[in-house]
């Protein structure tokens, strides 16, 4: 038993020296967005500009310019909406209703 563990060790010793340069090593390769190996510079200049823009994107909520946003009522309904139909994938006798008959309409 302890010999069988004894080569199992050494012959994992033997592949992560010979077979592993990178782990033996530490060095870390980098990939771009298409998979290509590129150099540490390289790769900080990308992710800086990916975090510039996303973190402008989510400054700036995507440029989304869309009226449901200013009218919380609207958006409110268009979510019962959705929820209604939704329900009614799943149990046929909840079929969507208008939401202008609902008690939820504002008076």
């Amino acid at each position: 038993m302890k010999n069988t563990l004894l080569i199992n060790f050494f012959a994992i010793l033997f592949f992560a020296l010979f077979y592993q340069p990178t782990f033996v090593f530490g060095v870390t390769i980098f990939f771009d967005v298409d998979g290509n190996v590129i150099t540490k510079a390289q790769y900080k200049v990308s992710t800086s500009d990916r975090e510039k823009n996303l973190s402008m994107k989510l400054r700036n909520g995507y440029n989304v310019k869309s009226n449901v946003w200013k009218d919380p009522i609207k958006l409110r309904k268009k979510r019962i909406e959705q929820w209604r139909i939704m329900r009614s994938y799943y149990s046929p006798d909840s079929l969507p209703i208008k939401i202008e008959n609902s008690s939820t309409m504002n008076k």
